[in-house]
């Protein structure tokens, strides 16, 4: 079986700190070795942990399912020079890394850009695993693509998110386009269409080959809105959902909004394609000007170094927005229980969980 490789653009190339490149084995666990891992097992067996190499090596069949889907549809060449994708082929460990900065082994299609360790600081989410996986789901593909990783850059946004930089942002964008400037503007809205066209030369034949296997399949109807204008009676078709993702810009956001939304997103997207995304581009050099080096630092390679055992770091940083979104799930899902078994209010309910002064929503059952 043989590997297409796809080189990206002069443009993205000239943009990029080094060059990268997107291939159609860009899976966690490959069904064949590239000729430095089988050099690597080569040694290992001489050695005599051959047996052991080898396990090691064997995918799982899942990984082995998804390397052929996307053997069978390799990249589009010209979606990739459209968009500026500028990934690689993640290695063993590069999945270590991914694993240690995420806390979860993801299933990654590909890897961006690397700080000054060698660490990748984003990957490529496969938006088909979960419905390649056997979980169903009302649209086959999400409209996540990249994700930013390195956790000192995590942290530094974080932070500064919690600031309300998102608002401002948009607000400078609104205030910048009010003023006759809409170049801010016109960067975001073409950030959104090259995202789109990355999402389209990565998956998009993966999706079209999935509906073609499955033509009769209804649309799942949406659930009922318990806020807001009420569902459309008629919904959409898979087909037209799919469509919609597919076409959908950074962080999902729709083609045409000039949002930031969020940093974390459009510097991922900054990051897995050539450098090529402005606001990307901005948010960084601000975090930099915050005091962050945002290439890396002495310290941030032990969490991303798989030499250095979680208990000997002294920097380790786990996403606090993804904690807190989490315990805003659990308290919410409580909540809606109550509502459910007829309830009466108490002062110490899901919300003194969550730090919040009781109100209507904690009670218990009478």
């Amino acid at each position: 079986m043989q590997s297409s490789r796809l080189i990206p653009t002069s443009r993205a190339t000239a943009a990029a700190t080094r060059c990268l490149v997107v291939s159609a084995f860009a899976v966690p666990m490959r069904t064949s070795l590239s000729p430095s891992r089988a050099r690597v097992v080569s040694s290992a067996a001489s050695a005599g942990a051959g047996a052991a190499m080898a396990l090691e090596s064997q995918p799982s069949p899942r990984a082995m399912a998804d390397a052929q889907a996307r053997d069978r549809h390799p990249p589009d060449p010209a979606l990739v020079a459209s968009s500026g994708l500028c990934v690689e082929d993640p290695s063993e460990a590069d999945l270590e890394t991914l694993r240690r900065q995420l806390g979860y082994t993801p299933h990654p299609l590909a890897v961006g850009a690397r700080c000054r360790h060698g660490f990748p600081q984003a990957f490529v989410w496969d938006p088909l695993s979960r419905q390649e996986g056997g979980r169903a789901k009302r649209v086959p593909v999400d409209s996540g693509l990249f994700r930013l990783t390195c956790p000192l850059l995590v942290k530094a946004i974080d932070e500064w998110e919690a600031e309300g930089a998102v608002a401002s942002l948009n607000q400078r964008v609104a205030a910048a386009q009010q003023a006759g400037d809409g170049t801010m503007h016109n960067h975001l809205v073409d950030a959104n269409r090259r995202h789109a066209q990355a999402r389209r030369a990565l998956v998009g034949a993966r999706v079209y080959a999935l509906a073609e296997s499955e033509p009769d399949r209804p649309a799942t109807p949406p659930r009922p809105k318990r806020t807001g204008p009420p569902v459309a009676a008629v919904p959409p078709t898979r087909a037209e959902l799919t469509e919609l993702v597919l076409d959908s810009g950074v962080a999902g956001m729709s083609p045409a909004k000039a949002e930031v939304k969020c940093l974390h997103a459009q510097v991922a997207d900054h990051l897995c394609r050539g450098r090529t995304n402005p606001m990307g581009a901005l948010i960084i050099d601000e975090v930099a000007a915050r005091g962050v080096a945002v290439n890396g630092d002495s310290v941030c390679r032990q969490q991303c170094d798989g030499a250095c055992s979680k208990e000997a770091a002294s920097f380790w940083y786990v996403p606090v927005k993804n904690k807190h979104k989490l315990r805003t799930r659990i308290v919410n899902r409580k909540e809606r229980r109550k509502a459910m078994l007829g309830l009466q209010p108490q002062p110490a309910g899901a919300a003194a969980v969550a730090g919040l002064p009781p109100g209507p929503e904690d009670a218990v059952a009478v």
